[in-house]
């Protein structure tokens, strides 16, 4: 099954499309933050974030792993683990998306629309609330995400969570 899933890199016929998610297709070191409903920081942690290429280049899949820096290595169940599946629709131009964090209890779906420079990400939450994901400060090496969510039909946003990537170089062979 994961064999048919993969694919070696971008649909040909729309490559540019699919480099707006492409362009992560990597592994990520994260700094991970949760921020509570008074801007407080309640969460602190690392995490990992790996993107891969699937459905024939039309798709990118990605799980993303944090826990507290002393937890990181703890046994599997003692972390957050979720995954998101992307699938470019070219016929629409766009994009659409599924995360799933069983643990958190979360299964949302989203879309953003194909753009060069920062991704918007947009979707109702399980409870209802208006959710924006972003993706900014996007360059080879590094980038932020933020997750901001409105109960009042996307008036007054607040923003809940924020991560900073770096990507993780793989050591040349013999280095």
């Amino acid at each position: 099954m994961f064999t048919e899933l993969a694919a070696a890199g971008p649909h040909p016929e729309h490559h540019a499309a699919v480099m707006q998610f492409g362009r992560f297709v990597g592994v990520w070191d994260m700094t991970v933050q949760f921020i509570d409903p008074h801007g407080d920081v309640v969460f602190d942690g690392v995490g990992r974030w790996e993107f891969t290429w699937i459905l024939d280049g039309l798709g990118v899949q990605d799980v993303l792993v944090y826990a507290l820096p002393d937890r990181f290595s703890e046994p599997r169940g003692n972390r957050g683990i979720g995954t998101t599946v992307r699938a470019y629709l070219p016929a629409e131009r766009r994009w659409r998306q599924v995360w799933a964090a069983p643990r958190a209890g979360n299964f949302i779906v989203m879309e953003s629309e194909s753009t060069v420079g920062d991704i918007r990400i947009t979707g109702l939450d399980m409870d209802g609330s208006h959710l924006e994901w972003a993706f900014t400060d996007i360059t080879a090496d590094s980038f932020t995400w933020t997750g901001r969510t409105s109960t009042d039909g996307v008036s007054n946003w607040r923003v809940e969570q924020r991560m900073h990537g770096r990507r993780r170089r793989i050591p040349e062979p013999g280095a």
